[in-house]
């Protein structure tokens, strides 16, 4: 059994089909602009609350369909949760340095889900 320590939902991220409308709608709902997000140009970081879990929304490029991309967990050792991800069978992508200048690693799950781990002391 994988044993790697989760300690927290980092973000969540979407492929919108109009950014700009969904900005607004989102913002109806409480939602402000946190921050662009450096890897994507086309996305914007949204928030509820100051520090709360980040919620990413980006247009879709020329390859992409309007849906969920992935969502990130936030982990205590990167290295050892890809080792015991591994250790399962599990193929993940990484450890990577994002533009974003954090270090992350990226997995699926059976249905081809996107999970992605970001490291906690690259936070």
């Amino acid at each position: 059994m994988i044993k790697m320590k989760i300690v927290g939902l980092d973000h969540i991220h979407f492929i919108v089909k109009d950014l700009d409308e969904s900005l607004e709608f989102y913002t109806k709902l409480g939602f402000t602009t946190e921050k662009g997000i450096p890897s994507h140009v086309d996305s914007i970081g949204l928030c509820i609350s100051p520090g709360g879990v980040l919620f990413e929304i980006q247009a879709p490029r020329s390859t992409e369909n309007p849906g969920h991309n992935h969502f990130a967990l936030l982990v205590e050792d990167l290295d050892v949760a890809i080792e015991e991800l591994k250790g399962e069978g599990i193929e993940v992508d990484g450890p990577i340095d994002a533009p974003t200048g954090r270090r992350i690693a990226n997995f699926r799950d059976p249905s081809g889900f996107l999970w992605q781990l970001v490291d906690l002391k690259k936070k």
